[in-house]
């Protein structure tokens, strides 16, 4: 059987590109959280939380790019249209994200707290430059 879009499925199908990456930014932050947390020294450093956090991280990085698709930045979306007029720079951005939450993954297996903060700030940093650059506030 042949499958047939109408213009309100295609908008539906848009419209569920922004409420995955919304999805994606709730699964990935409270293993952010707690990983920052322990960085931070504002918990004790437990080595398997970490490890599970981050694998959660790493994960979510690499699922967050694909719902950014063409003519997602529609409805509500803290998505800034530059996502869409430099995708060469987004997709780097995204790049960075995934290489750097693999990389905190592996520190966080390590079991070594002072690993895990080096991957974390790198990671973080990550996050923060696609943000200032590509979400609205």
């Amino acid at each position: 059987a042949m499958l047939r879009y109408t213009t309100v499925s295609i908008m539906k199908m848009k419209a569920c590109r922004v409420m995955t990456r919304m999805w994606n930014a709730v699964q990935m932050k409270p293993a952010r959280n707690c990983i920052g947390a322990m960085a931070q020294g504002r918990v004790p450093f437990d080595a398997k939380a970490a490890a599970d956090n981050a694998a959660v991280v790493e994960v979510m990085s690499k699922l967050h790019w694909a719902a950014f698709t063409e003519g997602s930045d529609k409805g509500e979306t803290r998505a800034k249209p530059e996502i869409w007029k430099d995708a060469a720079k987004f997709k780097e951005a995204g790049d960075k994200l995934q290489a750097e939450a693999t990389k905190l993954n592996a520190a966080a297996k390590t079991g070594n707290l002072d690993n895990l903060k080096t991957a974390f700030a790198a990671t973080g940093g990550t996050c923060k430059g696609c943000h200032d650059n590509f979400r609205k506030d």
